[in-house]
């Protein structure tokens, strides 16, 4: 009887530790894609003179509609990803990722802001875009990167990090969820 009850405490910690090494592993991925958005966002900047919205294939009419690679039910789960499969802009963007498959989805929402006119305004704010820039609509190009994952396996809440171009700063909401 001692024995099976050492043996369901040593297996419950195991069951802890794999847990919470798993979700370690899926925000290092985010960081390390959010980087990788960061740094291409710029450098596409500096050669159009616009930042590039991941959902219309580098248009200014901005949208967080869809994340790529696509959430699905049993999260989380690893879907696999490949340059065959990426959305247009990502191919514009230059974005790359070592990996055959990613537990995140990924969104960049970019615009012109208020002063370039009606026809690439129209600032909308994903969980937290309006916070991200202080509340306010930008006033030159602006964008901001997105990645979710359900950390805990539940529906509903997933983990959302945040960072937009200007700040390195990575906001996390629903952490662990």
């Amino acid at each position: 009887m001692i024995a099976v009850a050492i043996i369901s405490v040593l297996t419950t910690l195991a069951v802890i530790s794999f847990k919470r090494v798993s979700s370690r592993a899926r925000s290092a991925e985010v960081y390390g894609m959010l980087g990788e958005l960061r740094t291409k966002e710029e450098a596409y900047r500096a050669e159009y003179s616009v930042y590039c919205n991941t959902q219309s294939t580098c248009a200014t009419t901005a949208s967080e509609s869809t994340f790529y690679p696509a959430l699905v039910t049993q999260e989380p789960k690893l879907k696999p990803v490949s340059s065959a499969t990426w959305p247009a802009a990502w191919t514009a963007l230059g974005i790359s990722t070592s990996k055959s498959a990613l537990y995140c989805g990924y969104v960049v929402v970019a615009g012109c802001g208020s002063a370039s006119g009606a026809s690439c305004a129209g600032f909308t704010a994903g969980a937290n875009g309006a916070a991200l820039f202080g509340g306010t609509q930008p006033t030159g190009a602006w964008w901001y990167a997105t990645g979710t994952c359900d950390q805990d396996g539940v529906p509903g809440t997933n983990t959302i990090y945040e960072t937009p171009m200007n700040t390195a700063t990575v906001t996390v909401l629903n952490e662990g969820q």
